[in-house]
């Protein structure tokens, strides 16, 4: 026997629904909110924030507002949907037959199911740390809280995640083991921190630049 707890619980799918496909097949038939709720916290080790003053208390409300947000059914059809198109470019196969990778795995989950669990955790968790860098630019997150302001911020997203895909792919890529980190950009002058009050305002300002 390989493992008897049953998985919908992580929203990941059971040993038979992960073998003979491929990464991105396997995530577009995850229950996405429950395993984004799963892997924000790892999501969330893997990023460098640039302000030096930034304390456990702020990391403790970031993930409170994120969890809150991942209740939002627009806020999770839009990051799902990032998050899937992002895997989809990623690429790979899941490691089901011997080697180096699976090995170490299931050295660390102790059974073939959660070994497998791992590898699409891992693929999810540094996603979607890129995803996160890219949405709290200038502690952009923040602006999420003003109600009103939802349908601009997930419009303005949608908009400017679009132009910086790639990129992102580029951090998902770069940040694979477990000490890669993605760097959270900032427009702060001479290192100083920035705290926006519009929606994803570097965009907006390049936008209107653009016109000039």
């Amino acid at each position: 026997i390989d493992s008897i707890e049953p998985s919908a619980s992580t929203g990941l799918p059971n040993v038979e629904e992960l073998l003979g496909r491929s990464l991105h097949e396997v995530v577009d038939t995850l229950d996405m909110r429950t395993v984004l709720v799963n892997n924000f916290r790892a999501a969330l080790a893997r990023l460098l924030y640039p302000a030096a003053d930034r304390t456990n208390g702020d990391v403790r409300a970031q993930i409170e507002a994120v969890l809150e947000f991942l209740q939002d059914p627009l806020f999770l059809n839009d990051i799902g949907g990032v998050i899937r198109n992002l895997v989809k470019e990623l690429g790979g196969q899941l490691e089901v037959t011997e080697g180096e990778g699976l090995e170490r795995d299931l050295a660390l989950c102790g059974t073939f199911r959660a070994a497998l669990h791992r590898q699409v955790s891992d693929a999810v968790a540094r996603v979607l740390a890129a995803v996160v860098a890219h949405m709290d630019r200038d502690a952009n997150l923040l602006v999420f809280h003003v109600k009103e302001l939802r349908p601009l911020w997930l419009s303005l997203f949608r908009r400017s995640f679009a132009e910086s895909a790639q990129r992102a792919l580029s951090a998902a890529r770069s940040a694979k083991g477990p000490a890669g980190v993605i760097e959270v950009p900032s427009d702060g002058a001479a290192g100083l921190s920035f705290q926006a009050r519009f929606p994803f305002c570097f965009y907006v300002d390049r936008c209107v630049e653009s016109m000039r």
